[in-house]
Formats: structure tokens, C-alpha cells, sequence
């Protein structure tokens, strides 16, 4: 309760402060950028300071490619031979623009996993380090959520390989719980409510902070491990 009151001070101070802001924290697609290329680190178009990070060494594996046949273009991250490069520094993180952490934030994306060898990690955090949730999705396309031991996991679902789908997450930092909402074309939706976050104390959020989504692949995956990102966006705006 303690820490609940602590984080309560923390949200009356920052809805001063953020109130003015956007609610767009990060948002993009790649349908204006050229097939074959990699993205810049700066992201397009608004909100302004929004950014992709990763390390050069994944620069082979991402590239901009057809995501249909309607024209509409998607951001492909192969896996690729890192050498001995630490696993710290081979996500591929969507940062997101300074924002008050105390309000509900929606992280939104949508993708499409094709691997027959290996896993793809999705992780939140702060954008400091601190997690809010990790999921798995497996090769043959089991979904499951890691709790904040970092090994224990339960499996929610399945989304077959190749399969287009789109993640919500809802996240309210105060309450140390998310919600989590996977829909699929043809299936039925993989619904998650009041999830325990990673982090078991509000106290350890940074706030302001820059909500951040990243992607790797499982160290077993193979070099034909392809996760593809049709749409990405962080907002303080419900998406319903």
C-alpha cells in the first residue's frame, strides 16, 4: 500500500505536467519507405522523437518488405549470425517519446511470425530497463506469457506460423497489472485480463518514461526465423 500511495503522488504531479501532451507515444508503419532498405533510427511523421534501436550487427536481417498483395509494405527481422555479440544488444526496440507513465498506455503492433526452428520474444518495458510483460511465441506458434522470475511461463494460446496477428496490451503501471488481447483472422481472440506485471513494486517505474516494445529471436532459432511488423504504435488513447 505503501508503494501504491508513493506512485499515487507520483500521478498528480505528472498529469500536470504531461497534460498538454499528444497521446501518441510512438507510432509507424512502412508502407512509404523503399522495399530492401533498412529503416532509420528516427521514425516518421509524429509524434516527433520516436525511434527504432538496434545494434548494427542486425542490420542483414532487417529489411523492408511486401506484406501483401495490396501494396501495403512491413518491416521483416530475420534472424542473423551475431558472433559472440551479448544477447543485451541483439533486440530490435521500438522506443517511444517521453510520457507520464502514471496513465494507461496501449502498446499495439501488428506481425507475422514464420520460423520452423525458433521462438520470437516480445518484451514492455519503461524504456529504462524496467519490464512490464514478456510473450513467447514458438515456432509451431504456442503463446505464452513469462512471469517475474524470468523463467517461469503458461501458455495462453496458439497463433499457427505465418499467421497475421494483432496485440493489444493495456497497461497500468499503478496497478502492477496488464491486460492482453491477441486477434487473428479466422480465430477465436487470446484474451488475458489483470496479468501480474514483471515488476512486482510501482516504485521501480521511471516516470516520465519512454515506453518501449522490442522484439529478438530465441538464441535456437534459425537463420530462416522471420518476424515481420506490419504496424507498431505506444498511445495514451484507447484503440476500442
Amino acid at each position: 500500500m505503501k508503494s501504491i500511495y508513493h506512485f499515487s503522488i507520483i500521478i498528480l504531479v505528472s498529469l500536470s505536467v504531461f497534460s498538454c501532451k499528444t497521446t501518441s507515444i510512438l507510432r509507424t508503419n512502412f508502407n512509404a519507405s523503399e522495399i530492401g532498405v533498412t529503416p532509420a533510427h528516427d521514425l516518421p511523421g509524429a509524434p516527433s522523437g520516436d525511434r527504432v534501436d538496434f545494434n548494427d550487427a542486425l542490420i542483414p536481417g532487417l529489411k523492408i518488405r511486401q506484406w501483401n498483395t495490396s501494396g501495403t509494405k512491413g518491416l521483416e527481422y530475420s534472424q542473423v549470425n551475431t558472433g559472440d555479440l551479448s544477447g543485451h544488444y541483439t533486440w530490435l526496440s521500438f522506443r517511444g517519446i517521453s510520457t507520464n507513465f502514471a496513465e494507461t498506455i496501449w502498446y499495439i503492433y501488428s506481425a507475422r511470425h514464420n520460423s520452423s526452428s525458433g521462438d520470437i520474444l516480445t518484451d514492455l518495458t519503461d524504456g529504462s530497463g524496467v519490464p512490464i510483460a514478456r510473450m513467447r511465441i514458438t515456432s509451431s506458434g504456442a503463446v505464452s506469457l513469462i512471469s517475474g522470475d524470468w523463467t517461469t511461463s503458461r501458455v495462453i494460446g496458439n497463433i499457427p506460423p505465418g499467421a497475421v496477428h494483432s496485440v493489444i496490451f493495456t497497461v497500468l503501471a499503478s496497478q502492477l497489472k496488464y491486460n492482453l488481447l491477441i486477434t487473428s483472422p479466422g480465430r477465436e481472440p487470446i484474451k488475458v485480463t489483470n496479468e501480474p506485471m514483471m515488476t512486482t513494486s510501482a516504485l521501480n517505474f521511471h516516470n516520465p518514461a519512454n515506453p518501449s516494445i522490442s522484439f529478438q529471436h530465441s538464441d535456437r532459432s534459425g537463420q530462416d526465423s522471420k518476424y515481420t511488423i506490419e504496424s507498431i504504435s505506444i498511445s495514451r488513447k484507447d484503440p476500442n
